[in-house]
């Protein structure tokens, strides 16, 4: 298990450039499949990037002010947006003010995260070729076989890094899912009246879950083991998770298979998600059974 605090996380710039800063809460192994990071994203002013997919999946969910992701696209505070990888989205342009949360993690199609070491790293190196800006590696001097002038800054540093043309898998969805949870209803749980939960999504084969819970003042209950990742974000309220902290804009993580108890203090509302489930075959959650 993990357990980190937007106060306490490690800070970075972004990738991509322009006025956005990146707080690191959580990340996952970067050997991994399932590699993933949690971060709190600040913009502050002007930023520009170009259209562009992944071979990653994204969520990204608006804590205050509001977040473009294309032309006339806008992500407002408490929404949540789901970015699948191979899926195009943008160009992401706006002058605007606002903190989110978001997690990258590898995708379904099994080809990872690059974690943030290696993403420094490979950009340190690339610097010695060319330019970041606006979003885009620019090349300089003579461009050899197979790269690129111009190149998507995540895509130049996964390439360069592999050594090896990215693939990026057929999409699952045309577009970027908008998620609005303020319409959704709480769903009391019969087991534990204090316990409500919005069930938001469950998207592609592996399994990608996004969920809400509200858990009332002086109430635990327990997270039970899944057999992929579980992640969760504090959106508002005090607690613990077993005998660790929680406050506003903490995060914890739980391994594959790995239960906790989550205890609420005050009222406690917390984003969890359900990472893919990549190590076996998921199980179809209905009653299935052969003749």
């Amino acid at each position: 298990m993990q357990v980190n605090y937007a106060d306490q996380g490690m800070e970075t710039g972004d990738t991509r450039g322009g006025n956005r800063q990146h707080i690191i809460l959580l990340e996952g192994d970067e050997l991994s499949l399932d590699n993933y990071r949690l971060l709190v994203a600040r913009q502050s002013g002007a930023y520009s990037g170009p259209r562009h997919r992944h071979n990653f999946d994204q969520i990204r969910m608006c804590l205050s002010g509001r977040m473009n992701y294309g032309v006339n696209q806008w992500i407002k505070p408490g929404e949540i947006a789901y970015f699948p990888e191979g899926t195009r989205y943008g160009p992401d342009i706006s002058d605007e003010e606002y903190d989110s949360m978001v997690i990258q993690f590898g995708g379904s199609s099994g080809q990872g995260f690059l974690s943030s070491n290696q993403m420094i790293a490979g950009m340190e190196e690339l610097k010695k070729f060319g330019k970041f800006e606006d979003g885009i590696f620019r090349r300089s001097g003579d461009i050899g076989p197979g790269e690129r002038a111009n190149q998507d800054s995540y895509e130049a540093i996964w390439e360069f890094l592999n050594a090896r043309s990215i693939e990026y898998p057929k999409e699952h969805y045309e577009m970027p899912i908008h998620i609005k949870p303020q319409n959704f209803s709480w769903i009391p749980q019969p087991d534990l009246q204090a316990l409500s939960v919005k069930q938001l999504a469950v998207l592609s084969e592996r399994r990608v879950e996004i969920s809400m819970l509200q858990i009332l003042a002086h109430n635990s209950m327990r997270l039970t083991p899944r057999a992929g990742t579980q992640v969760g974000f504090v959106l508002s309220g005090t607690g613990r998770i077993n005998d660790r902290e929680l406050k506003e804009r903490s995060a914890f993580s739980l391994e594959p298979f790995e239960a906790a108890q989550l205890t609420a203090i005050s009222d406690l509302e917390l984003v969890l998600m359900g990472l893919p489930i990549l190590a076996a075959t998921p199980v179809w959650p209905g009653s299935l059974a052969l003749a």
